[in-house]
């Protein structure tokens, strides 16, 4: 909940009256401390690919002050509880007000962007840790505690957990393993009260997909390779590819974010949520349907012309230039 989704979706909640324990990758960065100035927010420390951190999270949740009348809601880097008076006017399901955890949002994630060659092992096992086995860590950790309240697991997947960029293999791969996590145990628990659910936003303008830190990470990449994998790499086509990130990025991004806090919201809330929210605009609904429908042949075809146009053509070679004087600096 330092940042993005997962702290949006902690201060929303707590608004409309819920408790909140805000799981942070650091419980003392900016965005923690903003969090624990919120009424009804409680920060704790949580770092996914931690089990200890984990198990003290869990430790936190289980014992709860339930004498309060709160039902609680567990988002991971964010624990939620509900006041049950509120849950009665949004919800016809009732539970006692001992009862213990309602619902994971799974938020965890980290992005890197490049070639996968540019990638090393360790690089792609780091993706890996936070955005599957985070998730699934803090799931099995909690999903004994869901089953019986019959609440909710949210796992934050992405536009790219059903496709997949040239430039950002590692990362889609991490994300469609999300929503296999996801698809798998909603069919497992089908026919109980238990609800998995995911949200798979297009990409929307946060920390995460800010082109500066996109460049960074892909500087980091290229920096991290070994010296004869390295030397294989010419200067040009790292500018170049940096700018064919920053235009596509830029040019998917959407501006409010809060468009996806709102799915988050009703995937908690709602009595029968979706199986599926994808947040974004008209065109990216297009794009989602098209991918669905269209042969793979086609679609990369299609894609290959996008990337060849003109106009993107020309914003690539114009952002290229920048990148290049700005490494001769």
């Amino acid at each position: 909940c330092d940042t993005g989704f997962g702290h949006r979706l902690a201060k929303r909640l707590a608004e409309n009256g819920f408790r909140v324990y805000a799981g942070c990758l650091s419980s003392v960065s900016d965005g923690a401390c903003v969090l624990n100035l919120v009424p009804n927010v409680h920060v704790l420390q949580l770092d996914v690919t931690k089990e200890d951190e984990i198990d003290e999270a869990y430790k936190e949740i289980i014992n709860a002050d339930y004498q309060t009348a709160w039902r609680l809601c567990l988002v991971q880097f964010c624990f939620i509880a509900h006041d049950l008076s509120l849950l009665a006017r949004t919800t016809a399901r009732r539970v006692s007000a001992n009862a213990a955890l309602w619902a994971v949002v799974a938020n965890a994630g980290v992005m890197t962007v490049g070639p996968l060659e540019w990638h090393c092992m360790d690089q792609v096992r780091a993706l890996f840790d936070v955005n599957v086995f985070g998730v699934t860590r803090v799931v099995v950790k909690f999903l004994p505690l869901l089953r019986k309240t019959g609440g909710r697991i949210v796992i934050v997947s992405s536009m790219f957990g059903r496709m997949t960029g040239a430039f950002t293999i590692p990362y889609c791969m991490t994300k469609h393993a999300c929503i296999s996590l996801a698809d798998g145990l909603r069919r497992r628990f089908y026919g109980t009260k238990l609800r998995v659910i995911t949200i798979e936003p297009t990409a929307y303008r946060t920390a995460l997909s800010d082109p500066e830190e996109i460049k960074r990470r892909m500087d980091e990449l290229v920096a991290s390779l070994p010296p004869e994998a390295k030397k294989d790499i010419d200067p040009a086509r790292v500018s170049k590819v940096r700018a064919m990130a920053r235009v596509f990025v830029e040019g998917l991004l959407r501006d409010d974010p809060d468009e996806v806090v709102s799915d988050m919201v009703l995937a908690v809330r709602e009595e029968y949520p979706k199986a599926h929210y994808r947040t974004g605009g008209t065109a990216d609904a297009v794009v989602r349907f098209l991918n669905h429908l269209l042969p793979s042949e086609t679609a990369d075809y299609v894609l290959a012309s996008v990337a060849k146009s003109n106009g993107v053509c020309k914003k690539v070679k114009d952002s290229t230039e920048v990148y290049a004087k700005e490494d001769s600096i």
